[in-house]
């Protein structure tokens, strides 16, 4: 079978949100708001916004939205500030009527509107207890415009010493700055003069902004990479061959469009130097296109299984030396994993009961050696409640079970694989997070579990605990290849892999503690899942439904009606 390669990992697209709210039974009738958005290491990033000031009205419908970038890998809180306008204003401050947060994340999956109670403190009036607010999100439209440029080109200029050129194009545009950045690339075309390149799907929010006379620059390079390089890899030494400018009103006619391709330096010295090739650009068509927070909004559940590497090369979890060993006051490497990643995904679950087991431990009454071991010792019943309760029945279990071995991950991969099985539909992604110390002994038979679990709603983190030998983890996750196994191969990549180490430092102060980031980790550890779930909804052609979000909308339109 023919090896395919392929294409570099597209660079990440923002997304917007629009956030609004609305409040019902204040204890005044003139007032505004003040929505914020925090994220980052300690909530110390944040957008906000200063609505109007609504008149004659105790339940006032803010008009004036806070537009902010949506990140999935961070957990971010919406914050409200509702003040009353009544008063005249002393030593510049307003009266705080009441303040109120909750997760972005959870109004997202409650279809994007949730009801909270505004918190207004003693003395704030006789409705002060009756006061509500209701936040309301929705996916930016400019995320969604898109464009699908055609480009070929004609007669460029020779670059290879033994061969033709290996064109490409990168797409620029100027950031608020107006500074030209990198925004899209086509792939590589090699050996040839006359290359005709796939279509670049362009969203016009990233493009231009919306502003469609933004200047955007088109430049075609020649590859110099050895075979087997990525095709992103240093291509600061690549050759240019020429550039163009346009804007995106200028594509947006429907008519195919000839550009002369300029090669500066070429230019300045030849005195009749007129191109270095003629590029063709057409776009054949402009679209809305469905996207991950359509799936979010619409009540895709996302299943998340946690697996703990409980073998003996982990030492013994009553001595300081063991990686499970349970500090009173410093948390160990497998729980500054799981609460990175579970805190911010379980928003995401709408009964956040997770899975849990552990693997390579021999278990209670008998202790066999298992590799399914469910936490809370039920086997009936394996869920835990949250993050919380994840690590709560992981701590108990550590008394219960004997570190062991082999390490085995094809079982508990099968595990998650039948449970996806019977929801294809949509409505639920399965995501099953491992945390390992190192070698994998049951590498075939992992590899194909793996691609078995490619065909269905699966996606695998795995996050390397301590210092251990990771080669093969990093095989698992296939960027550039996908992984093959006894003439079976995977239809996607699944895997994701990082290493906890990279993410942890010793104290400046001298001492033995650890710190460590846990935004960074979150965001590298969760960064390809949405893009992983979109693939699998647009090769099924599984459109976003509305699971499970009839109870909150109505929940909803009582609280405004």
């Amino acid at each position: 079978m023919e090896e395919q390669r392929r294409s570099p990992t597209a660079e990440k697209e923002i997304t917007k949100v629009v956030i609004s709210v609305k409040c019902r039974d204040l204890p005044v009738e003139k007032s505004f708001a003040v929505i914020s958005l925090h994220s980052g290491s300690y909530m110390n990033e944040k957008d906000t916004v200063t609505t109007e000031t609504v008149e004659r009205s105790s339940s006032p419908a803010f008009r004036t939205p806070l537009l902010a970038v949506y990140k999935f890998e961070e957990r971010q809180m919406v914050e409200l500030e509702v003040y009353s306008a009544q008063e005249e204003v002393r030593h510049g401050e307003r009266r705080v009527i009441g303040t109120c947060s909750v997760s972005l994340g959870h109004v997202i999956h409650n279809g994007g509107q949730i009801v909270a109670q505004l918190d207004s403190g003693a003395g704030s009036g006789a409705n002060s207890g009756r006061a509500k607010c209701l936040f309301h999100v929705e996916e930016y439209g400019g995320n969604k415009e898109t464009l699908m440029l055609k480009l070929s080109g004609r007669g460029l200029d020779k670059k290879d010493l033994f061969g033709k050129s290996d064109p490409y194009v990168i797409i620029e545009k100027r950031n608020d700055k107006g500074r030209l950045v990198r925004a899209y690339r086509t792939e590589v075309i090699k050996n040839t003069l006359d290359p005709d390149w796939k279509p670049v799907k362009v969203s016009m929010d990233k493009l231009c902004g919306g502003d469609f006379g933004r200047e955007i620059r088109f430049r075609c390079f020649d590859w110099d990479g050895a075979e087997g390089d990525p095709e992103d890899k240093d291509i600061e030494f690549d050759e240019l061959i020429g550039e163009f400018f346009t804007t995106p009103s200028d594509l947006l006619d429907g008519r195919e469009i000839c550009f002369d391709l300029v090669n500066p330096r070429k230019q300045k010295k030849k005195k009749n130097y007129k191109n270095s090739g003629v590029i063709n650009l057409k776009v054949i068509s402009v679209d809305s296109q469905g996207s991950f927070l359509d799936y979010m909004f619409g009540g895709t559940d996302l299943c998340f299984t946690v697996a703990i590497d409980m073998t003996a090369s982990n030492g013994n979890p009553s001595q300081p030396t063991s990686l499970h060993y349970t500090d009173p006051f410093t948390p160990n490497q497998y729980t500054i994993a799981m609460q990175a990643v579970l805190e911010i995904v379980q928003d995401y679950d709408s009964d956040q009961l997770l899975p849990a087991f552990g693997f390579g431990c021999r278990v209670p009454p008998d202790y066999r050696v298992s590799h399914e071991w469910p936490l809370n010792g039920d086997s009936n019943n394996p869920f835990c409640h949250g993050a919380g309760g994840v690590m709560e029945a992981y701590r108990q279990c550590l008394d219960e079970v004997r570190p062991s071995g082999p390490t085995h991950f094809a079982p508990v991969i099968r595990h998650v694989s039948r449970l996806a099985v019977g929801h294809q539909d949509g409505s639920r992604y399965y995501v099953l997070l491992i945390l390992t110390d190192g070698t994998i002994d049951d590498w075939t038979d992992c590899k194909r579990a793996v691609i078995e679990a490619s065909y269905l709603p699966v996606s695998i983190i795995v996050i390397g605990i301590g210092n251990g030998n990771f080669t093969e983890m990093e095989l698992l996750d296939q960027d550039v290849w996908l992984l093959e196994e006894g003439g079976q191969k995977a239809c996607r990549d699944i895997v994701q892999f990082v290493e906890l180490r990279k993410y942890l430092r010793q104290a400046a102060d001298g001492t033995e503690s650890v710190r460590w980031s846990k935004v960074a980790l979150a965001k590298d550890v969760l960064q390809e899942l949405p893009s992983q779930i979109m693939e699998y909804m647009r090769r099924r052609k599984l459109r976003p439904g509305r699971h499970g979000a009839q109870q909150t909308q109505q929940g909803a339109s009582s609280m405004v009606g």
